[in-house]
């Protein structure tokens, strides 16, 4: 599929405006080989959250969709509405009050899915921001690189702004999804029943621990009853589906309550730590006294109090920490592109309209080369108007120019390649750009902040080209009086016929003169043809096969000379201006002329058999 998105990014904001624009901003700042798309869900906010998402959904708006609540719908309807919005093939989360370090986090988390399917989602170890006090510390001290689902039942190790899952594994969202007080461990374990997850020891996330935020700000008993909660939830799943998830959930519910109940109790807390207990044997009733003081020896020797050695690295790491800054991804430098334009007159259009669309998505300068040799020996100049557009320059190539940013060939002795390497941060030659075009790649990530060189005879930022694609070339004064003056009484009543032969060998085995012959013999009889070819043959053979109706230019298109070039333009600006088009298989001549029309072309092919 053209362009699939590979990774959907969902953001759920509510009252986040001193966070927002790190967290975007740590999105679009990705470096990756494939498009991705950030989904941000604002549930009705009252404060400048909405009006900071619209600022970058100007900036970005081929890569941000905004979902704005008309009301506030909570967190779970909120996460609903934005995960069904989700096109990619994975989901990345980042929460607004939390932001990526890593600008190639998405990169490296999807080449691992892409190359180990066995595993359901991946995450990996972050940086805890304790807001508050300005403390820092790292995620995850200790984890084992694979969890299974078994393991996920009893302890939830996944930061939320670190996770990556295939989406779609466990189809639509249940049922009860409205009902949950945090959606994260609901969808580690959704995801967990389609295979184990994996951990990665980079640390490519910060994790804010605000006073404000749910989980962290809600306090110990909030957050065992919102765990309790999800995890009733979950219960009521795996019961018939897994009884060994089920009954690991009510252990890790049992223990938790257990949990709550001695800390409450050391506080003074009776009555609440006497609740928890009950709690606790309704989700384990066949605990027996040994059990639940078995239990209570093991949370207890969790909880203790640590050595003084550690206590004491505990305290100096907090106290560092908080003149230790925090990671962000660095801005990349403005980028520049220098571009190569290969091949014929058509494909030569494409390539530059592709150069540009790829200059304006990146935001940098363009600037294009133009070669002359033996697919087109003219310079732009006596052909077009200089390019008025806002950042693009073209120029003749000087001779510094082959040495340095020419095509690598045998004639140059690949020596640009060379320099190319040396000058440029990345550089892609023409057979490249075009098998990765076929492939989807995404150019603009690529080329995005980075100074590049590239060749190309294709229009590589998509396989279809775009219907504007040529508006701005504009041919030069003379020639396009020369159009003008050979058109003038076409009046919509004459077809263009593009008959490509010389060198251009598909052309000549799939689309005979025969073929075209019939085909315009369908044709009414007072139609008249423009003929466009490269063989002076053809055009006398069909000039007796139609007498009277075939419209040609008085001399043959050279594409090795000036004045050939010339006219090889003004046919193809003649062509684009007749009601349609029947062209030569392998040629972008007649597309091209097609496009600049916006007018109908049919390709003349025979049947391979």
């Amino acid at each position: 599929m053209e362009n699939a998105i590979k990774v959907s990014v969902l953001m759920l904001a509510y009252n986040q405006e001193q966070y927002i624009d790190e967290a975007i901003r740590s999105v679009v700042l990705q470096q990756t080989s494939f498009p991705i798309e950030l989904i941000i869900g604002d549930d009705h906010s009252c404060d400048g959250t909405l009006t900071r998402c619209q600022a970058w959904k100007e900036r970005y708006p081929e890569q941000i969709v905004l979902h704005e609540n008309t009301e506030n719908l909570g967190l779970a309807r909120n996460y609903i509405e934005t995960y069904n919005l989700a096109r990619g093939q994975y989901i990345a989360v980042c929460e607004a009050d939390d932001y990526w370090t890593d600008a190639r986090k998405l990169q490296i988390q999807a080449d691992f899915m892409d190359a180990h399917p066995q595993y359901s989602m991946c995450f990996h170890r972050v940086v805890n921001f304790y807001e508050a006090n300005g403390t820092k510390s790292l995620s995850n001290g200790g984890q084992k690189e694979t969890v299974s689902l078994h393991d996920l039942a009893l302890c939830n190790p996944i930061t939320n702004v670190s996770v990556f899952y295939r989406r779609g594994l466990f189809g639509p969202l249940p049922d009860w999804m409205d009902q949950v007080t945090s959606y994260d461990f609901i969808m580690h374990m959704l995801n967990a029943q389609h295979g184990d997850v994996y951990y990665m020891r980079r640390v490519m996330a910060v994790y804010r621990k605000l006073e404000s935020s749910i989980w962290t700000g809600g306090g110990r008993k909030k957050r065992a009853l919102i765990s309790l909660k999800n995890r009733d939830l979950l219960l009521g799943y795996f019961q018939e589906r897994d009884r060994e998830v089920y009954a690991l959930l009510r252990k890790a519910n049992a223990r938790n309550c257990l949990n709550q109940s001695i800390l409450l109790r050391s506080e003074g807390e009776d009555a609440d730590a006497d609740d928890f207990l009950q709690l606790a044997h309704q989700y384990m009733p066949e605990w027996t006294e040994a059990d639940i003081t078995r239990e209570t020896e093991f949370l207890k020797v969790s909880e203790q109090n640590p050595s003084l050695l550690k206590h004491t690295l505990t305290t100096c790491r907090k106290v560092v920490s908080k003149f230790i800054p925090l990671p962000r991804i660095r801005q990349r430098a403005a980028g520049s592109i220098v571009f190569v334009p290969s091949g014929g007159l058509g494909n030569r259009m494409k390539a530059i309209s592709a150069a540009v669309r790829l200059a304006k998505e990146c935001n940098t300068k363009l600037t294009v080369l133009w070669f002359e040799d033996w697919g087109l020996g003219c310079r732009f100049d006596r052909l077009f108007r200089p390019l008025d557009i806002e950042g693009v320059s073209l120029r003749q190539a000087t001779l510094v120019d082959k040495l340095v940013y020419d095509r690598p060939r045998k004639r140059n002795l690949q020596l640009p390649r060379l320099f190319q390497k040396l000058f440029f941060d990345a550089r892609m030659d023409e057979e490249e750009a075009t098998r990765r075009m076929y492939a989807g790649f995404n150019f603009t990530s690529w080329a995005q902040g980075r100074k590049v060189w590239l060749a190309s005879h294709v229009y590589f930022m998509a396989q279809n080209i775009p219907a504007d694609a040529f508006d701005g070339f504009r041919p030069v004064s003379e020639l396009q009086q020369r159009i003008d003056l050979t058109t003038a009484g076409f009046n919509g009543k004459v077809v263009g016929v593009h008959i490509r032969r010389t060198d251009q060998e598909r052309s000549i085995q799939y689309s005979p003169t025969s073929l075209f012959v019939a085909r315009m013999r369908e044709e009414p009889e007072d139609t008249r043809f423009y003929l466009a070819s490269d063989d002076e043959e053809v055009k006398v053979d069909l000039r007796r096969e139609f007498p009277g109706r075939i419209i040609t230019l008085p001399r043959k298109a050279e594409r090795g000379t000036p004045e050939g070039m010339e006219d090889a333009l003004v046919e193809l600006y003649t062509l684009s201006r007749t009601r349609r088009i029947i062209g030569s298989f392998g040629s972008t001549y007649s597309l091209t002329a097609a496009t600049i029309g916006r007018i109908e072309v049919e390709i003349i092919k025979k049947d391979p058999s």
